[in-house]
Parts: structure tokens; sequence; C-alpha cells
């Protein structure tokens, strides 16, 4: 298995106050700087949790398939057994 399931790490809250109240004039350059990094903080948070989610999903996946294989050999043996004790 690639990873191991576990829950996603919640995202922080979004602290600008830029974009949540926006001002009538340009703001100084330090608050957009500053709204400049939480962006890149939030993507990079979103890229790390969509790489984990399908990696999830690929384990997800393994197992179910693994699962189905499983319980065809299951079905399997019991014919066989069938077929042994009709003979």
């Amino acid at each position: 298995m690639s990873s191991s399931l576990i829950q996603f790490l919640p995202v922080h809250p979004f602290r600008s106050q830029i974009v949540k109240n926006a001002p009538d004039a340009v703001p100084q350059t330090e608050e957009l700087e500053a709204l400049q990094a939480d962006l890149n903080e939030l993507r990079q948070q979103i890229l790390e949790r969509a790489k984990k989610a399908d990696d999830d999903l690929r384990t997800i996946e393994e197992s179910m398939r693994r699962l189905k294989e499983k319980e065809k050999g299951k079905a399997k043996a019991v014919e066989k057994m069938r077929r042994e004790c009709a003979l």
C-alpha cells in the first residue's frame, strides 16, 4: 500500500482582511505581500491534500480489488467442493 488512511489535517482559517472586507483604497504593499504569502501557503496545502486524497483513493481501490479476488477465490473453492461432493 502506498499510504495508510488517516484523517486530513484541518486547513487554517484565512487571515487576510483584504479579501474579507474589500477596502476602498489600494492596500499597502506589506498587506498585499502578506496576502500573496497566505494564498501561496493555502495553494500548497490544497495541492498536498489533493495528493493525499489521490493516494488514499488508490489505496482503497487496491484493497477493494484484493477483496474481490479473495471472494472470487472463495467462490471457486466452494464450487470445487460441491463438484467433488456430487461425484
